[in-house]
């Protein structure tokens, strides 16, 4: 079968590789339909600096989705034909010295009932990342988003009611336009973007932000409120540098909440910023918010289209990390195999 490989930092190609020929009792096997390049992980990966350990050769890619095929004897939560996320290669497969990560950039998958393993008491990966079935009423190209956006969302469920609060996001990523979506639907008085690019800027005022500013430059672009006003600040960017700027405008008792964690330590001008604040890590559980997603989309509520911006067919996987790398993609989809078969 065809896969994405990154054989060692530099060197990442799409070759062919043996596909899974067993399963076990708690597995499925999974036909790709396509991977969703995270723009940050994927790419920290190829150039070698990811935080944590990658071992070499690995199969890349986590947000993927596709059609489960086959089904082990204990699987619970899972049947044949159910489209689901985050299926990818298996981590240390025996079989070809190949490793994973996650290994969703290939034309066949496994995925774990984490579920099933769970009620069982047995050893499990990622509960708060286990693969979730997709409604058959959601179009693939909506489907494609779920993982990103069910981080998101877990993220600000996290937070807490977030009605007439005056929120601040730094960041235009996925990540950032997400959350700024969110906060809208939830009822925030008063959304301001932090970015760099004014494309991005403007897709935020379309998701719901009051004003955006520019970081380049001295003020924001439309009305915000002063220094001092802000319930909320969330770092949805991993620039170390990106509370430098907003945090006087942080009120006091106010909350930073990262989401974006920056490998440098983070710059925290506390002379401008307020007296009493709380920094909190939100780690997010796309599992546990899969269920509110779907209507979201139905109710349109999620405008898939802007948020979408680029699509390629698996063979042109080199160009659309070319393009990333520009800053051209908010999202990009790669489609697996025969596009026609997908849709």
């Amino acid at each position: 079968m065809k896969a994405f490989v990154v054989y060692s930092p530099g060197d990442a190609r799409v070759t062919e590789i043996d596909r899974p020929q067993v399963i076990g009792p708690y597995e499925v096997l999974v036909k790709m339909e396509l991977c969703v390049i995270c723009n940050t992980t994927d790419r920290m990966i190829i150039s070698g600096q990811f935080p944590y350990p990658i071992k070499y050769p690995a199969v890349l890619g986590h947000e993927s989705v596709g059609g489960v095929i086959e089904t082990g004897a204990k699987v619970r939560s899972f049947k044949t034909g159910d489209r689901i996320t985050r299926a990818g290669y298996r981590p240390d497969d025996p079989q070809t010295n190949m490793h994973a990560a996650w290994g969703g950039f290939a034309e066949y998958g496994i995925a774990e009932d984490v579920r099933a393993l769970r009620e069982d008491g047995l050893p499990h990966g990622y509960a708060a990342q286990a693969p979730q079935v997709i409604p058959p009423d959601i179009p693939l190209r909506d489907a494609a988003l779920f993982i990103s956006l069910g981080e998101t969302l877990s993220f600000c469920s996290q937070l807490g009611d977030l009605q007439d609060k005056r929120v601040m996001i730094t960041g235009t990523g996925i990540a950032g336009l997400a959350i700024a979506r969110f906060a809208w639907l939830g009822g925030a008085k008063e959304i301001i973007v932090i970015g760099r690019r004014e494309s991005r800027l403007n897709l935020a005022q379309q998701l719901g932000a009051a004003c955006v500013w520019n970081d380049s430059d001295a003020a924001f672009r439309g009305r915000a409120s002063g220094k001092g006003t802000v319930d909320i600040i969330i770092e949805a960017s991993g620039n170390s540098d990106a509370l430098v700027k907003p945090l006087s405008y942080l009120k006091d008792q106010g909350v930073v909440a990262m989401y974006g964690v920056s490998d440098q330590p983070y710059k925290l001008p506390l002379a401008t910023s307020p007296a009493d604040f709380t920094i909190r890590r939100v780690a997010p559980n796309e599992a546990e918010v899969m269920g509110d997603l779907a209507p979201l989309f139905r109710e349109g509520k999620i405008p898939a289209s802007l948020l979408v911006t680029h699509e390629w067919c698996f063979d042109q996987i080199d160009e659309a990390f070319r393009q990333i790398a520009r800053g051209d993609v908010v999202k990009g989809i790669v489609w697996i195999g025969d596009r026609s078969e997908t849709m």
